[in-house]
């Protein structure tokens, strides 16, 4: 008779297993693959600066910035599609590398194009911004730039500027550069306070006055003595840039929540009365009847008192003896740690996805 192997249960039980592991393995590895074939796509459609400039004719940059434009915006669409995809940082992270440097590319050099082409230069990086935090179009420039820490382009050029100053005045600039900055008397008639600045250059016209030389100059003139005594050009544009950097816990948690947690910071969330307050509804009143704010939202609103009491007793139980208030709640507190504010965060996400508020 031929030999029959019997499989006890142990052995079957090894069996499934096994193949269970196996399956599991291929799956994590096509999503490995998926993952790398995703980000190989964007980074491919991003592809390189490849920048340039066009000078016209009639010395305007409109050719130049319809150029710009074109290409940022096509990124801007790439970086809005993975708008809920990708957390804050990453998002940040692309901009930083792959739009912004296409928005300065030579900016000291068109800054004296129209102020309707500025403008459109400014709305490409709201956007970027609006898609990094996650805000509406309903939010503040001014608040969404404090959220994120970020200057202004105008004042990212005049910064440009300085730093094209300071290599002139320290001879890091090739000689052509320094020729062209016009030399200050060897002895002053007179000990003037302004008798350190360089001398202005004579405009005749509007055009010539906002270009790069008498602009720049002009811009130096007005910078802090002890600036431009810096030692280094990274001493130099640590002090003209003197931005804080972002909370590192604004980053954290999942990413529909703390989009949700940022609208509510920068007053431009689905609440009633930021929306009343852009005139895109005529009531603000919560279902409670009271006016449903922010502050309404998360510290009063009897809809969601149980789900209130649990967050201010997690909170408590993280952080004894701590006054709650709405600060709190949507900034953190300085003096806390990275992690304790990452967790009270965590508390505040479990609130507003406990409320149903925003779905």
């Amino acid at each position: 008779m031929p030999l029959e192997f019997v499989h006890s249960p142990t052995q079957q039980t090894f069996d499934i297993g096994s193949r269970l592991t196996r399956l599991l393995t291929l799956l994590f590895s096509l999503v490995i693959v998926f993952n790398t074939i995703f980000a190989f796509s964007v980074l491919v459609n991003l592809k390189s600066l490849d920048t340039c400039m066009f000078l016209s004719s009639d010395c305007s940059w409109s050719a130049h910035i319809d150029y710009i434009k074109d290409k940022a915006w096509s990124r801007v669409n790439i970086l809005r599609s993975l708008k809920f995809t990708l957390d804050r940082l990453t998002l940040e992270t692309i901009n930083m590398t792959f739009i912004r440097p296409l928005l300065e590319y030579g900016d000291i050099i068109f800054d004296n194009c129209t102020a309707g082409e500025k403008q459109e230069l400014d709305k490409i990086q709201h956007e970027a911004a609006r898609i990094v935090t996650g805000a509406t179009k309903l939010v503040s420039i001014d608040k969404l730039y404090s959220d994120l820490n970020w200057q202004p382009l105008s004042d990212r050029r005049t910064n440009h500027k300085l730093i094209f100053m300071f290599k002139i005045k320290s001879n890091i600039s090739p000689t052509y550069l320094v020729n062209l900055i016009p030399l200050r008397p060897a002895d002053p008639r007179y000990n003037l306070r302004n008798s350190s600045d360089i001398p202005l250059i004579h405009c005749r016209s509007t055009l010539y006055y906002n270009s790069l030389v008498p602009s720049a100059i002009r811009a130096w003139n007005t910078l802090d003595s002890s600036f431009k005594s810096a030692d280094s050009i990274q001493s130099f544009k640590r002090l003209i840039s003197n931005t804080p950097k972002v909370p590192h816990y604004f980053n954290t948690g999942p990413r529909r929540l703390q989009v949700h947690h940022t609208r509510l910071r920068l007053d431009c969330s689905l609440l009633n009365y930021d929306l009343y307050r852009k005139n895109i509804i005529s009531l603000q009143a919560c279902l409670c009847g009271d006016s449903e704010s922010v502050r309404h939202f998360m510290l009063f609103c009897p809809l969601y008192t149980s789900y209130r009491e649990d967050m201010f007793e997690s909170i408590n139980l993280l952080v004894p003896g701590t006054a709650i208030t709405l600060d709190l709640l949507l900034k953190g507190n300085v003096r806390f740690t990275d992690p304790f504010n990452s967790q009270l965060f965590s508390i505040v996400y479990s609130y507003i996805d406990s409320t149903k508020r925003f779905i």
